[in-house]
This record gives structure tokens, C-alpha cells and sequence, in this order.
């Protein structure tokens, strides 16, 4: 006999598969060469795998930046990722930016790092090595991203409770996004008792806006567990990749194993 928790989600799962089919016959679809999440955390990310089984990377797909204004100083100077350096989390594995403040998952998990509960500075070494190679290249992949000419979809889930000068910030992230980048739309994510009339009033002004909404979002402890996969279900029915992504190059996510 399945608990309460396991029928609920259970029930979830068939709610989500029924709104997946749903979404085949969906006239409205929006396609895109290229779809770059900004941020908050990696509940896009881990919605957008289990949608899709896979998804193209980028920089922001996997990585903590809940400050968008950060965000927005990044896309006007993304070299300056990681030129303070970076600072390594014993507790998480993780690795944070000291100019940004974002955070980056390490390939391996907590425990590798220690040897009877001592720290293995040697592997933490071969660990930033790793992470700053890979950050590297996603920071460049980025850069090449925003400037290339196609069709594409940047992404951002805002806690608008969170940043109280919400409306100077959508409008700041459009203006830059508008110097920096070419045929685009933006896609902003917000809970749904969070969309209050400037808002609207916001996408009204901008015809290559879109605002979606969620009941909840998730947290950074929880990011890979939604609380409304259902709404992101909607989501990836409406605005998808124009190619679909290979499955068969499906990689096991750290957070799996």
C-alpha cells in the first residue's frame, strides 16, 4: 500500500504526463535555437532534464546567482568572472565566485574531499583546476551565445518578494540584454501571488516579453525537487528548442547518483 506522499506524487507525475501530451497539440509553441537560463538557481535546470531528458549547456543552467542585479553586472562584463578568484565549500562541494557571488557545483561529492574527516587539500586543488577550466569554457560559450545572430530565449526566475526594486531591475535586464544581444525574447518566471500590476504592465511594453508563473518555486536545498512541476510542465510545453535534444548523450547528474 503506497503512503499519502507516495499517491501525491504519484498523482503529480500523471498530472504532468497528461499536461505533456496536452502540450503536442499546443498551437502557440515558441521555438528557439538557443534557450540561456540567468538565473536563480538549478530548479530550471533540473526541470528542463526532466522534461526533456537532456538540455543544452550553459553557464547559469547549474549554477547559484539568486542577485540579479549580479546577474545583469555579469552580462555587461563577463570576463570579470572569477578574476578575484574563487572560494571552495567544504560542506557542499561547491564552488562560489569572490566578484559575482555565483555559485558552482564541483563534479564530486562532499565526502571526496575528506580523509577522515580531514580535508585533502590536493584534491581540492585538482578540483579548482577542473572547476575554472569549466567555468572557463562556459563563460566563453556564453559570450559566444549572446552575441550569435539566432533566434533565442533568455530565461529568469525572480523572486520579486526578494528584490523590492523588481520593476528597476526587469527594466535594467532588458536594456542591457538589448545592448548586448540581438533577436531575442525574455522569459520571466515568478510565483503567481508575486504578479502585481507593474508587472503586467511590464510585458505589455515589450512585445518580445513573456511573463509565466509558477505556484512556488523551489529553494536552493530543493531545487532539484520541484513544488510546481506541473507549471513547468506548461512551461516547456510553450517555449522549446528547436532541436531536439539527443537522449541517447543523457549523462547521470551528480544529484542521481
Amino acid at each position: 500500500k503506497l503512503s499519502f506522499s507516495a499517491r501525491k506524487n504519484y498523482l503529480k507525475e500523471r498530472l504532468c504526463f497528461i499536461e505533456k501530451i496536452k502540450g503536442l497539440f499546443l498551437k502557440d509553441k515558441k521555438y528557439y535555437e538557443m534557450i540561456i537560463p540567468l538565473g536563480r538557481n538549478c530548479e530550471f535546470a533540473s526541470n528542463a532534464y526532466r522534461y526533456h531528458g537532456i538540455f543544452e549547456s550553459s553557464l547559469f543552467l547549474w549554477t547559484a546567482a539568486g542577485d540579479p542585479a549580479r546577474v545583469i553586472e555579469f552580462i555587461k562584463n563577463p570576463d570579470d568572472l572569477f578574476s578575484q578568484g574563487c572560494t571552495f565549500c567544504d560542506k557542499t562541494a561547491g564552488w562560489s565566485c569572490n566578484k559575482f557571488g555565483f555559485g558552482f557545483h564541483s563534479k564530486n561529492k562532499p565526502k571526496y574531499f575528506k580523509q577522515n574527516d580531514i580535508l585533502d587539500t590536493n584534491k581540492v586543488a585538482l578540483d579548482k583546476k577542473e572547476i575554472e577550466s569549466r567555468v572557463g569554457y562556459l563563460k566563453e560559450k556564453f559570450k559566444k551565445q549572446i552575441k550569435c545572430k539566432d533566434k533565442k530565449l533568455f530565461v529568469i526566475t525572480l523572486d520579486v518578494n526578494s528584490n523590492p526594486e523588481y520593476i528597476h531591475i526587469l527594466n535594467n535586464l532588458y536594456s542591457v540584454l538589448n545592448e548586448v544581444s540581438t533577436n531575442f525574447d525574455l522569459l520571466i518566471v515568478i510565483e503567481q501571488n508575486q504578479y502585481h500590476q507593474d508587472i503586467k504592465d511590464f510585458e505589455q511594453q515589450h512585445e518580445n516579453v513573456y511573463i509565466r508563473l509558477l505556484e512556488k518555486f523551489s529553494d536552493v536545498q530543493t531545487a532539484n525537487k520541484p513544488l510546481d512541476a506541473l507549471g513547468w510542465t506548461k512551461i516547456f510545453n510553450e517555449f522549446k528548442p528547436l532541436h531536439k535534444p539527443d537522449k541517447r548523450k543523457r549523462k547521470k547528474l551528480k544529484f542521481e547518483k
